[in-house]
């Protein structure tokens, strides 16, 4: 790769770091100017995936304004392709020099139907369909955590500033929904296909779903607008999350499970009151529906019986847990059940709890500024020493360190009155 020594010296060190991605895992670097012409790069066929960045639009904005970003930008193309922009500049307050994209990579493995469905929404003649499917068969696949290490190796290398994924932007997918709806240009096709992408990682289970999803389940309900009315929204959001709970089921989750958790996302929509809570919610849902999934196919050599205890604990991780409860739920003895669990996972019921409530904590230390005792207290552990111990025990380290390490850093203020 020669992006030229004589924009800038840190093109040197960009040109090794370069070649170890492409050589490593297949991922490709490239080098565009602020007038987004192509000045090198290390895919091998870019002409073939350059149309896809030009489709999308995604070149058109990261070149619009580039010195509005001081940290990478996350993009999705038009068929879930992710993409990374970071921005070299001579200094830290100078006009951007060029811009360099990382990849393509799909956060999963799509299946090459859902490939073709989304190709032929870009309307390619039939010889350019066949060549851009073989192309894509080459895409590295890698989930967006380890998408989001190479980032910020990028801007490493770029800057020698060290951030963390929190701080990687992510673009809004294509136009807002509302931009859409003035220019009177809903596509139900791609409305349709976005909504099926989205169903396809429920019943998949995908743990990276967040870099690929995230932006379009801001757009979720399809057809639903700011301005389209209230209840007009919560009836599409209803209509999908009966989908999503179809899905679910589809993906290896017990109906009756499916079927709570579907009748709880309705009760939640129905006390929404704004168009914002609607889409969070959703992106709740969405998490939730998924992690079942996860979990279900985890369990797959366990028992329905087993399964659906492993389901019922996951949804109550923050409730009190009553063996007498579950059982009653469960239609079976206490005792049938401690066996049969114990004889099946090879631990107690009390210490997959326990697990999976520090499962849930992990999560919670990275993504929510709660404090380690709201997560502590949440979770249903008895004290926060006790939490921080069996954490430590779990883990290696404490919670705090935990969140110091892979969480966001506005965590300061709020651990300090803590101690």
């Amino acid at each position: 790769m020669n992006f030229g020594s004589n924009l800038n010296p840190v093109f040197h060190q960009m040109e090794y770091f370069a070649q170890m991605l492409q050589q490593c895992n297949g991922l490709s670097l490239w080098c565009f100017s602020r007038n987004q012409t192509l000045i090198d790069t290390t895919c091998t066929e870019p002409k073939s995936f350059l149309i896809f960045l030009e489709l999308s639009k995604c070149l058109d904005f990261i070149t619009a304004d580039p010195e509005r970003y001081k940290t990478p930008v996350l993009m999705e193309d038009a068929i879930g392709m992710l993409w990374a922009a970071d921005f070299l500049r001579s200094g830290p307050e100078s006009q951007t020099d060029c811009i360099l994209v990382l990849g393509p990579v799909f956060s999963s493995a799509s299946s090459l139907q859902m490939l073709r469905d989304a190709i032929r929404n870009l309307h390619f003649s039939d010889s350019l369909n066949q060549v851009v499917l073989e192309r894509l068969q080459s895409v590295p696949v890698m989930g967006t955590t380890s998408f989001n290490q190479f980032i910020r190796m990028l801007h490493w290398n770029m800057t020698g500033q060290v951030i963390k994924s929190s701080e990687i932007l992510a673009q809004q997918y294509e136009q807002k929904v509302t931009e859409r709806q003035e220019e009177n240009d809903v596509n139900p096709e791609r409305s349709f296909y976005v909504e099926e992408r989205l169903l396809q990682l429920i019943r998949e289970g995908n743990p990276g779903y967040k870099g690929l999803a995230e932006p379009l389940i801001e757009s979720i309900p399809q057809g639903a607008t700011r301005e389209g009315g209230l209840r007009q929204n919560k009836n599409t959001v209803i209509i999908f999350t009966a989908l999503a709970a179809r899905a679910a089921v589809q993906g290896g989750v017990a109906p009756r499970t499916a079927s709570k958790m579907q009748d709880y996302y309705i009760q939640q929509v129905e006390q929404c009151r704004h168009y914002t809570n609607l889409v969070e919610l959703n992106k709740e849902m969405m998490e939730d529906f998924i992690n079942q999934v996860r979990h279900a196919k985890q369990n797959k050599g366990m028992s329905r019986t087993v399964r659906e205890c492993c389901e019922y604990l996951q949804l109550h991780l923050k409730e009190p847990f009553s063996l007498e409860q579950m059982a009653r739920t469960m239609g079976y003895t206490e005792y049938y059940l401690s066996k049969k669990f114990a004889r099946e996972t090879g631990q107690k019921i009390s210490a997959y709890l326990r697990q999976a409530r520090l499962e849930q904590a992990r999560i919670m230390l990275v993504e929510t500024d709660n404090t380690v005792q709201q997560i502590s207290e949440e979770l249903q552990f008895s004290s926060r020493n006790y939490f921080t111990k069996v954490f430590t025990q779990a883990y290696g380290v404490s919670p705090q360190v935990y969140r110091e390490q892979y969480g966001v850093e506005d965590h300061e203020t709020k651990t300090q009155t803590e101690h």
